[in-house]
């Protein structure tokens, strides 16, 4: 993960400790990719993009938003790689899981699904 995908990452976290319901970011082609995922999986409420930056609503549910909890796992200095067998001891249906694999980036339910390992960016 680059100094740009964390930089995004933090800045979500943080705007949902704050309690803050909308947050502005520049972001490049793999945040965006990491934003998709987690519109999909019903993190963030919506976002769209003008000029150059992407206005992002985070998802809320009594009073307090849904990403409070992520935690950065894999760090330029500290890469974390999992094995499809080390990904199925986390829990499911408590934690969400990022994955970065050969064939993109999966959630863990997805590398639990077919059967993937690689780097795990972020738990939710």
């Amino acid at each position: 993960m680059n100094k740009t995908t964390i930089n995004f990452l933090l800045t979500l976290k943080n705007s949902s400790m704050s309690n803050k319901e909308e947050c502005k970011i520049k972001l490049n082609s793999f945040s965006l990719a990491i934003l998709k995922i987690l519109y999909e999986e019903g993190f963030i409420q919506s976002f769209f993009r003008k000029n150059e930056y992407t206005y992002i609503k985070l998802r809320i549910h009594e009073n307090k938003a849904l990403l409070t909890n992520l935690k950065l796992i894999s760090k330029p200095s500290k890469i974390v790689t999992l094995s499809s067998l080390e990904l199925r001891f986390f829990s499911q249906k408590t934690r969400f899981l990022l994955v970065s694999t050969t064939q993109g980036l999966k959630t863990g339910v997805e590398c639990k699904n077919h059967n993937l390992g690689g780097q795990l960016l972020f738990i939710c």
